[in-house]
């Protein structure tokens, strides 16, 4: 780490310092894992501007913060962890692994939710998926702090959404709606109810998100209504998880919550 890069991190150490914050509570106000910032402030990893950003806001820096970041960041690719600073050279985008197939993730989900103590979902229904993660999802879900949020297409029959997604499945519309009900019914019992909040919406999805705490997988969803491979993306922090944060928040404002 550079000379400038460890200026970074002692501005963040004197801030967080200054506002009388533990790591602990500034990872919750950034909504990270402790470890992460942990590893930040040790040099082992280089986060991304979003984070400085936030950073910066948090702990009232004036620009400070973000200014020591940008001085500081690598100007070269780096090698090392799972952390979205490489693939396609820009650090900012967050863009931390690309699947040719939404299938290829394997084995990173473990990653994934092993640090996580929440999870956003925009999904059709995820039946494969969820049946496959059901355990991860409950220990999830039991954690002291879990949270899972669920946002579902609206199956009632004034929906405007069922008749156009079992078109693109190539099913009828009873047997989507049939899907919404199994998911629906499955994540109600995944665990507390106080943890696990299910959204039904009129909103067209475009992709699939799992947001976990601070990272996030896009799935995209094929246009031709063929069964092809369709890629995701794994972000870490960067403009395509802030973007994915920011798209799952304004569609949940359109949402409604089963009760």
């Amino acid at each position: 780490m550079t000379g400038e890069a460890l200026d970074f991190v002692a501005e963040l150490r004197k801030w967080r310092g200054a506002r009388g914050l533990s790591q602990a509570k500034l990872a919750q106000a950034l909504k990270y894992d402790r470890s992460y910032i942990s590893k930040v402030e040790t040099g082992q990893e280089w986060p991304a501007v979003d984070f400085a950003r936030r950073a910066d806001h948090v702990l009232q820096a004036g620009g400070t913060l973000h200014h020591a970041y940008q001085h500081g960041r690598p100007t070269a690719q780096v090698s090392g962890s799972f952390d979205g600073e490489r693939i396609f050279g820009s650090q900012d985008s967050g863009i931390a692994k690309f699947y040719s197939d939404f299938v290829d993730i394997e084995g990173d989900w473990d990653a994934l939710f092993s640090v996580s103590s929440t999870l956003d979902l925009a999904i059709m229904y995820g039946a494969t998926w969820r049946n496959t993660h059901r355990k991860r999802l409950r220990t999830l879900a039991e954690r002291p702090d879990g949270r899972i949020r669920l946002v579902l297409p609206d199956p009632s029959p004034a929906s405007p959404v069922v008749d156009l997604y079992a078109h693109m499945l190539g099913i009828e519309s009873d047997d989507f709606r049939r899907k919404i009900g199994e998911a629906v019914s499955d994540f109600q019992t995944i665990g507390p109810r106080r943890h696990v909040e299910v959204y039904l919406t009129s909103s067209v999805f475009r992709h699939a998100s799992y947001l976990f705490t601070h990272q996030g997988i896009l799935a995209l969803y094929a246009l031709c209504g063929e069964r092809i491979s369709t890629p995701a993306l794994l972000a870490s922090e960067g403009e395509l998880l802030s973007f994915m944060r920011t798209d799952f928040d304004q569609l949940l404002y359109r949402s409604t919550r089963l009760t």
